[in-house]
């Protein structure tokens, strides 16, 4: 049966049935105002079929008091409706749906809705939902109906959405599952102003292909709790299932931006913007992100442009982050005095875009980060699990935080990658380990955060707190480095606290340029340490000394061919007060123009060989306590002794050339010095 170009109004039940084997066409009718036959009966439809085949095309359905199209166990094929009301726009109960072309507007409950054996596809297809219109459906009591206030809601085995758009659902804007297993594919679809979820995707496996989701907000009343539930609240959501992503955008999302939950992510071309928790989660599952766009994420624990949690493996390569920096309040203060009341507010920075928690292998490749707060973070526990991240052919610029930061247990290769205009702490590692391999800091270590001054609620001025920080800072942690540079660095180039540290060709030109810092600085107050440092070449350091070993501990120190020269201080110095003798072996040293002494020595075992010393403002070598030997060695033309030794320093072999030196050439060294 075909109906064409008519009308059906006011009718009870359906405007049209086709029912028992029928195939029935409707097309280019109006169909208004069909009530239920009573308050106990399942219709009030528009265009329906039950088990049969309609097909429609062009009809406009106004004021239909159930469901504007219903097929029960039937197939529907429809083309170019315009549904206004309704509960649901359409409703496919045990029935493949084909539709094309359909306008959904105001459906209460559902715009449109499949239970598909074999197939639920959705093109061209516009469903808008008008807030005080539509159901405005409780997050607790969403998963009970699952369909409550949502766009499009297909369970199929196949589902296929293109080019299609959907607003203003509070529930979902479209949910993709299966009865068992199945495959979806979207392409070309805009998601706008959703709450709860934009996009649901449950055990089924997923392409995306220019999808956009945007202004996705939250359900969830304490929103001090929201990043730390993964499942709710989130633009993309992806249950255990496969997402291959591409293009596309997800942006404005009060949650979590893209979460797979127990699954795996492959996304390429994707912009994620101003999510306020991850831009992307993989929760216990796999992810691969290449050559996608990241901003503006807003920082705080789960809150990074990429979250991995407990996850196996994390990839990023070929990626963009920037200007995710965040200035936020963090506390006011106030206080009356002489009737005046003084308020000060405390601002924060806040921002992050990878973070890698609790057992994740990361491999972070060929990426650039730009204007940002923290950059790459890496955490680990016992109780689940422990990270380690590789970062290669990667570039950091004007970042105010923690650039890279590898938390206690974790593990962290960097090679071949680049920081400049970092503030205080941009490359840490705090009880881990940490190699870095041909890497480049340069230009910064201060980190400024404001507080506004108001009296009686007007304005005063602006003050300004300066943390100043190392360029390089590791504590705890097995730290190694090959072939790193550190240019004009406002603290120390290079700071290690407590572990064991190793140093090959490592250059520093200019540190301390905030009147603090050495080019490196090296603390032991626990335990033992090592300190191994082969081809360095410090020069530059305006405030402090070149290398600054503080030994409170036990510690062993092995310098070879490393050059040193126009220091603030002394150009080498090696304290230790643990009570009991370091040892020292240094061979092929040379200082030059240290603002203090040249080398100074304290309670340290010194074996020299091949030591040159010159022109340094004090003495030359200083050695107090322990017990030294110096071959094939030179200290001329400083501004105190050659060498001078105090303390009951024991001198065992002094082969050492002393020359045109202001105080002398030895005071105290004893007798097997010439001239002591």
């Amino acid at each position: 049966a075909t109906i064409s170009g008519g009308s059906i109004r006011d009718s009870t039940g359906y405007g049209l049935l086709a029912s028992d084997g029928a195939d029935a066409t409707g097309g280019d009718l109006t169909i208004d105002s069909i009530a239920r036959t009573s308050l106990s009966t399942d219709d009030g439809v528009g265009l329906g079929a039950d088990g049969a085949v309609l097909h429609t095309s062009g009809n406009t359905l106004t004021n239909v008091s159930r469901y504007g199209i219903l097929g029960t166990s039937s197939s529907l094929d429809l083309s170019g409706d315009d549904i206004t009301g309704a509960i649901f726009g359409v409703l496919a109960s045990d029935s493949d749906l084909v539709a094309s072309g359909l306008s959904v507007t105001d459906a209460w409950t559902c715009g449109i809705y499949a239970y598909s054996p074999t197939l639920a596809q959705v093109t061209d297809t516009t469903v808008v939902g008008t807030p005080g219109q539509v159901l405005d459906v409780d997050p607790a009591d969403w998963a009970k109906e699952a369909y409550d206030s949502s766009g499009i809601f297909l369970v199929a085995p196949e589902s296929t959405v293109y080019d299609t758009s959907v607003t203003g659902y509070s529930g979902v804007g479209i949910l993709l599952a299966a009865p068992s297993t199945g495959t979806a594919d979207l392409a070309r679809v805009t998601l706008t102003d959703q709450g709860h979820f934009g996009l649901y995707i449950s055990a089924v496996q997923t392409t995306a292909e220019d999808v956009i989701v945007s202004g996705t907000y939250a359900t969830t009343s304490d929103l001090s709790t929201l990043c730390t539930d993964v499942g709710t609240d989130v633009g993309v959501l992806v249950y255990d299932a496969e997402l291959d992503w591409s293009g596309g955008s997800v942006s404005d999302v009060e949650g979590y931006g893209i979460s797979n939950i127990y699954g795996t992510s492959q996304i390429d071309g994707a912009s994620v913007s101003a999510t306020t928790c991850g831009g992307i989660m993989a929760f216990q599952g796999d992810a691969r992100i290449t050559y996608s766009d990241f901003s503006a994420a807003i920082g705080g624990t789960f809150a990074s442009s990429i979250v991995s949690y407990q996850g196996a493996t994390l990839y990023v390569g070929g990626s963009t982050f920037h200007d995710s920096n965040n200035e936020v309040l963090d506390h006011s203060t106030e206080s009356t005095v002489g009737g005046v009341l003084t308020r000060r507010d405390f601002y924060v920075w806040s921002g992050s875009d990878i973070q890698v928690w609790y057992g994740a292998d990361a491999t972070i490749l060929q990426n650039s980060f730009e204007h940002g707060i923290n950059g790459v973070q890496i955490y680990s526990d016992p109780s689940y699990g422990y990270s380690s991240a590789t970062l290669s052919d990667n570039t950091f610029s004007d970042y105010i935080g923690q650039a890279v930061y590898i938390g206690a247990g974790s593990s962290g290769a960097i090679t071949d990658t680049t920081f400049t205009n970092h503030g205080a702490y941009p490359l840490a590692c705090e009880s881990g380990v940490l190699d870095l391999t041909r890497v480049s800091v340069s230009t910064g270590g201060t980190t400024s955060t404001r507080t506004a001054l108001y009296e009686d609620d007007v304005f005063v001025r602006d003050l300004t707190l300066n943390t100043i920080g190392p360029s390089v800072f590791s504590s705890d942690c097995t730290f190694s480095a090959d072939n790193l540079t550190v240019q004009d660095a406002d603290a120390s180039a290079v700071y290690l606290q407590n572990g064991s540290w190793e140093l090959s060709d490592l250059t520093v030109s200019g540190a301390g340029l905030a009147d603090s810092g050495d080019g490196v600085t090296a603390v032991s107050t626990t335990g033992s340490a090592t300190l191994y440092v082969n081809g360095a070449d410090i020069s530059g350091v305006v405030s402090g000394s070149g290398l600054a070993l503080q030994a409170g501990t036990t510690v062993t120190t092995t310098i070879f061919d490393t050059t040193i020269a126009d220091t603030r201080d002394d150009g080498l110095s090696l304290i230790n007060t643990s009570g009991s003798p370091g040892s020292a072996t240094l061979s092929r040293v040379s200082v030059t123009g240290a603002g203090g002494t040249g080398l100074r020595s304290s309670q340290v075992n010194l074996s020299l060989e091949s030591l040159d010393v010159s022109s340094a403002s004090d003495d030359g070598v200083q050695i107090s306590g322990g017990t030294s030997s110096l071959s094939a060695s030179s200290s001329v033309d400083n501004g105190g002794y050659g060498m001078l030794c105090q303390d009951d320093a024991t001198i065992s072999v002094c082969d050492i050339n002393v020359s045109g030196n202001a105080s002398g050439d030895f005071s105290g060294c004893g007798t097997v010095c010439t001239g002591g």
